[in-house]
């Protein structure tokens, strides 16, 4: 039986060992703090992305709020003259105090000798309608695509509740103020019409016009830009054979509170003719040719400020 025997270690081989174990430790120390030091640069560099996207973002925001703002100041300061014009003559006829032809010769003849008429408060009330109807479709526009949300359902809520609010106050000013009564409480049955109108109106003018232009697009093989036109131009326009009606009872129902309904019918069957195309004139300006105004003016700028 063999015996093994272990040599006692000197003292230049502890000492080489305790200097091996001081560098190991050393070299886990560094490794740490190199580590520590690596997390630490990492989260600097994610919390300046962070920052830089943020601020990014914010400015995105301002400038897509500013731009908005303006195309819809621009629709609200270039629709106000002509449907304040014509919306004056509609309420006038309508009410008795003079014919709706008439009612424009003048005040178009006011104007001209006297433009400061144009900010006069008929003519504020009008502003007011457009300026909020298209800012506020802008805006939910580009909360939706920047957030990638299908926008049908929001601006037709968000551009409703705003034209509805707007347009009511400026029908129950109008009212009053052409009409051939004096100034009384307005009637459930003119606002319940009223709304109906507008209800109809913004679907057509801001909802209809981008399906029916993605049909024009792929079934004329027309260009997507001359679709959009097409679309925008006719859908207001064509809907004032359903709309007038119900403008003109709204008004009916104010200015001759307790009527049979077959006279009214037959009211609105005597102005209904002159009143669709004074109509249309108003709707042509206000949510055709405004609607292509607001939307190239917001594709230029914003091509613009993408590049």
């Amino acid at each position: 039986m063999s015996t093994t025997i272990f040599s006692k270690p000197n003292s230049i081989e502890i000492k080489s060992l305790q200097i091996k174990s001081i560098e190991i430790t050393n070299n886990k120390t560094f490794e740490n703090k190199k580590a520590s030091l690596t997390n630490k640069i990492n989260s600097i560099n994610l919390a300046d992305i962070k920052d830089q996207n943020q601020n990014q973002n914010l400015s995105i925001n301002k400038s897509s709020f500013l731009l908005d703002l303006i195309c819809g100041t621009i629709c609200g300061l270039g629709i106000a003259p002509i449907v304040g014009t014509i919306d004056k003559g509609i309420f006038q006829n309508a009410s008795g105090v003079t014919k709706l032809s008439d009612s424009i010769k003048s005040t178009i003849k006011s104007i001209t000798n006297k433009p400061s008429i144009l900010f006069s408060v008929e003519y504020r009330y009008i502003f007011l309608i457009y300026f909020g109807t298209y800012f506020s479709c802008n805006l939910i526009e580009s909360f939706c695509i920047k957030n990638k949300i299908n926008s049908d359902s929001p601006k037709f809520i968000g551009i409703s509740l705003t034209n509805m609010i707007l347009t009511l106050k400026k029908d129950r000013a109008f009212v009053k103020l052409f009409g051939s009564i004096q100034p009384k409480k307005v009637p459930l049955r003119s606002y319940s019409m009223w709304f109906t109108r507008d209800t109809i109106s913004i679907a057509c003018s801001f909802i209809a016009p981008g399906k029916i232009a993605g049909f024009l697009n792929k079934s004329k093989n027309w260009s997507q830009r001359k679709s959009e036109n097409i679309a925008q131009l006719f859908c207001p326009v064509l809907l004032q054979f359903i709309s007038t009606p119900l403008h003109l009872l709204g008004m009916n129902y104010y200015n001759i509170e307790k009527n049979e309904f077959k006279k009214r019918l037959n009211f609105v069957k005597k102005e209904y003719c002159k009143s669709v195309g004074a109509r249309m004139i108003t709707c042509f300006p206000a949510y055709g040719i405004g609607g292509i105004v607001n939307n190239t003016f917001r594709k230029y700028f914003s091509e613009s400020r993408s590049q």
